[in-house]
C-alpha cells in the first residue's frame, strides 16, 4: 500500500479536517493485451482499505514544508472542470470522486506556481535561476496560452500514468492545449510565457505533487478505469522495441504531437541517407538562425582555452558520461579535472546513495533516453528526420580536421581522461591521436562520425533520460525540487556547450523526458522500487 505514508508509527499523520473520501472499488480495464498474464488480485486486496481508516497527508520531516489544509468541501470553478473536460474523451471522473480532488490540487499548484507561490509548501519553481539557458529571452508570449500550456501539459502526465495504453493521444491534447503545436516557433518569448519552460514546469509540478501528497495510485487508476504494464520497468525497458509504438506498447510515438525536427526544419525525409540541412528558414520562423547564432557564441566563448569557461567545459564534457557515479557520487578530482556530479553534494545540497535508489534512478535515466529513438528510427514510416549535429552543416565542416579545431568541436569526439585516468575520445589532450574501438586514424574516425553521430541529433537523448531521471528525485524529494530542476535543465545546457546538440535539441528532450517519466510510472514495479528509494535514502540520513 503505497499512500500518504507507509510507516504511519514512526511519523504520526496530520488528519485533515474532512479528508478525500474514497470511492467504492471497480473493475480495472487493463487496455490491450500483448501476452497472457496472471489474473491479478482484486483491487481491495492490493489496497486493504479498512472501513475506518481515510486518505491522510502525512507530517513532513523537520526539513520538509508544511503539508497542505484539506477543505471540507471544494469548490470546483468552471477554469478548471473546463481544462479537465479537454479530456473527456478518455476520462470522465465523477465530480464527488477522489480522482477529481487530486486533479483540482493539481491545478491549484499549478496556478500557485504561475503566480509565483505555492499552495502546497512546495519550492518555487517559476524562477530564472531554475531555466538556465544560452540565449536570451524574448518579448513573445501570452499568459493565457502559457497557462493552458503548462495545465494541459500536467494534465497528461497524470492521465498518462494511468492510461498507458492512451498515451500518445493524451500528450497530444496536453501538448497543443495552449495553441502551441509542432509548428510552432521555439525562440523569442518572455521567460514566463515560454510555452516549453510551461512544459519542463509541469514536468517538475507532477513529480513533486506526487511525492509531497502522495495520492493513491490505485484508487486514481480504479477511478478512471485504467490501467498499467503487467511487467517491470526493466523488463519494458530490455525487451520492449523502440519502435513498438502501438497502444499496446510502451515507447510513445512522440511524432504526433511534437516537433520530429524544430519547425521550420524539414520533417520529413524519403530517404535516411539524405542527411543535410534545410536552407535558411522561412522568413515567419528563426529556429535555425537562433540555434546557429548560439553555436557560434559557444565556438567562441566556450573553449578550453577560455580560463574563465574552461571549468564549464570540462563539466559539460565529463556529464557525458551520465553513469551513476556522475549522478550521485562524490566530486572526482583527476591530475587533469574536477567536476561534481549532477545531483550531489554541492549541487541539491545532500549526497544520495548509490544502492537501491541509483539502480532505479539510472533505469529511468536509459529509459528516457532510449525513448528518443521513436524520433529516428529508420524502421518506421515517415516522417523521420536525421538531423546533422552542430558543426556539420556549413563552412565550419572543412575545419574539422585542425587539431586545434577539433580539440574543441565535439564532432572528433575529443575528450579529457575519465575518473579512472582511462581516454575516453580519439585525441588526448596534447592533440595526439588515439587508436580505440576500431578507429585507426582520422579518415576512419570521418566515415564513422557521418554514419553514427552526424544525423542523430535531435533530440538529445542525454537531456531526455536526464529529466526522466530527475523527475524520480524530485517525486522522493519534493522540498528540493527546485534544485533538482535547476541541475536537469544546466545538465541539458551542458550538451550544447559541449557542442554534442543544438540548443533546440536540449528543449524538446527535456519535454520528451517529462512523457517518459509518467508512462513509466505505469511499470508493475515503479511504486516498490519508488518506496525502496525512499528506504534508502532515509537509511542515509
Amino acid at each position: 500500500m503505497w499512500f500518504f505514508l507507509k510507516n504511519k508509527k514512526e511519523e504520526p499523520s496530520v488528519q485533515p479536517e474532512k479528508p478525500i473520501s474514497q470511492p467504492s472499488n471497480q473493475p480495472v480495464d487493463e487496455g490491450p493485451k500483448e501476452e497472457e498474464k496472471e489474473p491479478e488480485k482484486p483491487i481491495e486486496e492490493e489496497v486493504k482499505p479498512v472501513e475506518e481508516e481515510k486518505p491522510v497527508i502525512s507530517k513532513p520531516k523537520p526539513d520538509a514544508p508544511k503539508p497542505p489544509v484539506v477543505e471540507e468541501k471544494p469548490k470546483y470553478d468552471e477554469e478548471f472542470e473546463s481544462y479537465l473536460g479537454k479530456f473527456s474523451k478518455f476520462t470522465k471522473p465523477e465530480r464527488d470522486g477522489y480522482t477529481y480532488r487530486w486533479f483540482y490540487e493539481l491545478f491549484r499548484e499549478a496556478k500557485s506556481q504561475l503566480r509565483i507561490d505555492t499552495s502546497h509548501g512546495l519550492p518555487i519553481l517559476l524562477k530564472q535561476e531554475n531555466f538556465p539557458t544560452l540565449y536570451e529571452w524574448g518579448d513573445k508570449g501570452d499568459a493565457q496560452k502559457a497557462q493552458d500550456t503548462m495545465i494541459g501539459w500536467l494534465f497528461s502526465l497524470q492521465l498518462a500514468e494511468l492510461k498507458p495504453y492512451y498515451r500518445a493521444d493524451l500528450f497530444k491534447i496536453g501538448y497543443e492545449l495552449g495553441g502551441y503545436d509542432r509548428y510552432s516557433n521555439i525562440y523569442g518569448y518572455k521567460f514566463e510565457l515560454d510555452p516549453n519552460v510551461m512544459r519542463i514546469l509541469a514536468g517538475a509540478i507532477y513529480p513533486a505533487m506526487k511525492g509531497y501528497c502522495k495520492p493513491v495510485t490505485e484508487t486514481l487508476r480504479r477511478e478512471v478505469e485504467g490501467s498499467k504494464y503487467s511487467k517491470t520497468l526493466g523488463q519494458l525497458y530490455k525487451d520492449e522495441k523502440r519502435d513498438n509504438v502501438a497502444p499496446s506498447g510502451f515507447f510513445t510515438d512522440f511524432r504526433v504531437f511534437m516537433p520530429t525536427a524544430p519547425a521550420p526544419y524539414l520533417s520529413t525525409y524519403s530517404k535516411r541517407s539524405d542527411r543535410t540541412y534545410p536552407n535558411e528558414p522561412r522568413d515567419e520562423y528563426d529556429n535555425l538562425k537562433v540555434d546557429r547564432q548560439i553555436h557560434e557564441m559557444i565556438v567562441e566563448a566556450y573553449n578550453l582555452n577560455q580560463p574563465e569557461h574552461y571549468q564549464e567545459v570540462v563539466q559539460a564534457i565529463a556529464d557525458k558520461e551520465a553513469k551513476k557515479e556522475h549522478l550521485f557520487g562524490k566530486n572526482v578530482n583527476t591530475k587533469h579535472y574536477h567536476f561534481h556530479p549532477v545531483f550531489g553534494e554541492d549541487t541539491i545540497g545532500m549526497e544520495l546513495p548509490y544502492g537501491v535508489l541509483g539502480d532505479f534512478a539510472y533505469l529511468c535515466l536509459q529509459t528516457g533516453s532510449a525513448s528518443r529513438a521513436i524520433m529516428q528510427s529508420a524502421t518506421i514510416t515517415p516522417p523521420q528526420y536525421g538531423r546533422l549535429r552542430p558543426g556539420c552543416s556549413w563552412t565550419r565542416e572543412e575545419k574539422k580536421n585542425s587539431k586545434t579545431d577539433d580539440r574543441r568541436n565535439v564532432l572528433t569526439n575529443f575528450e579529457i581522461e575519465d575518473g579512472d585516468g582511462s581516454p575516453t575520445g580519439y585525441y588526448d589532450k596534447n592533440g595526439n591521436w588515439i587508436y580505440m574501438n576500431g578507429i585507426h586514424n582520422p579518415s576512419e574516425f570521418e566515415e564513422f562520425q557521418k554514419n553514427h553521430l552526424y544525423a542523430n541529433s535531435y533530440p538529445s537523448g542525454h537531456s531526455s533520460g536526464m529529466f526522466c531521471c530527475s523527475m524520480v528525485l524530485m517525486e522522493l524529494l519534493p522540498n528540493k525540487a527546485d534544485k533538482i530542476l535547476r541541475e536537469a535543465n544546466q545538465y541539458a545546457v551542458n550538451r550544447t556547450i559541449a557542442r554534442y546538440h543544438w540548443t533546440s535539441d536540449t528543449i524538446n528532450g527535456r519535454v520528451l523526458g517529462s512523457a517518459t517519466n509518467a508512462v513509466c510510472h505505469a511499470a508493475s514495479d515503479y511504486y516498490k522500487m519508488m518506496a525502496s528509494a525512499r528506504e534508502d535514502i532515509g537509511m542515509s540520513r
